[in-house]
């Protein structure tokens, strides 16, 4: 007498299949060491947290390295003058 049905063991077989393709799916296109979204490799400077700052007037402005001049803001995605006053 058998432990499992028919279909207990088509189950089983479609499971470990389906388990084998994703072990093949991942071990030849992904799982490379690195992050990709949408198609874009994404590397850790891209990962930087943004500083935030509000202008006198509170809008909020989005750096990642602040420096006194012209900034790239990416909430508004231009360069802006930066000057501490």
């Amino acid at each position: 007498m058998s432990i499992m049905t028919k279909e207990e063991k088509r189950m089983l077989k479609n499971y470990i299949l389906a388990l084998l393709f994703i072990l093949f799916l991942t071990s030849f296109f992904g799982c490379n060491g690195g992050w990709s979204v949408g198609g874009y490799h994404i590397t850790d400077s891209d990962s930087t947290v943004f500083h935030q700052i509000k202008d006198h007037q509170d809008e909020v402005h989005w750096y990642r390295k602040i420096i006194e001049g012209e900034n790239w803001c990416y909430k508004h995605e231009e360069y802006e003058n930066v000057e501490v006053k």
